[in-house]
């Protein structure tokens, strides 16, 4: 997850692990501009994994 500027200025960068199960993040962050931010969810492919197709949701994102 990254929350970025146009610019690619991030104010934040933090890799998360997938699995089965629903999971709960939270992250703290100051933003380093006043710039508008976009928040990236940035999903590749895992080196020595399958590329299979599948489902991640992300639902429920609160930026306060």
């Amino acid at each position: 997850m990254t929350l970025e500027t146009a610019a690619y200025a991030r104010s934040l960068s933090e890799i998360v692990e997938l699995t089965g199960d629903q999971q709960t993040y939270e992250f703290t962050f100051t933003a380093a501009t006043q710039e508008p931010l976009s928040l990236k969810s940035l999903m590749g492919t895992v080196a020595g994994e399958a590329n299979e197709a599948h489902d991640i949701t992300i639902d429920n994102v609160t930026l306060e």
